[in-house]
């Protein structure tokens, strides 16, 4: 996992990871755009590189402060107060 977080008073900033994740031969590159200035939020997405498209999108209650595919399926999410569990194939929100 790769990971960069850049805050700075001054001058708006994006902090990001990104991840590659095959499953079934497909390529997914999932994004966590981390918080953005004024915010306390993530919103995350899971890209299809191969379609170039979005596959899913949530707008995080809070900010994450670690994520971790638990499985080639499922994504595992914490926040200071939850844990929630991201699946990649079914169309519903965290759990």
């Amino acid at each position: 996992m790769r990971k960069m977080k850049m805050t700075n008073s001054n001058v708006k900033a994006i902090g990001f990871n990104v991840e590659v994740v095959q499953y079934n031969n497909i390529k997914f590159q999932v994004w966590d755009l981390a918080q953005l200035s004024g915010t306390t939020q993530d919103h995350l997405q899971i890209f299809n590189i191969e379609m170039k498209a979005k596959m899913k999108s949530h707008q995080m209650p809070e900010q994450v402060v670690f994520w971790k595919w638990i499985s080639p399926k499922m994504l595992g999410l914490v926040t200071q107060t939850s844990v929630y569990h991201w699946s990649i194939e079914d169309h519903s929100s965290l759990i």
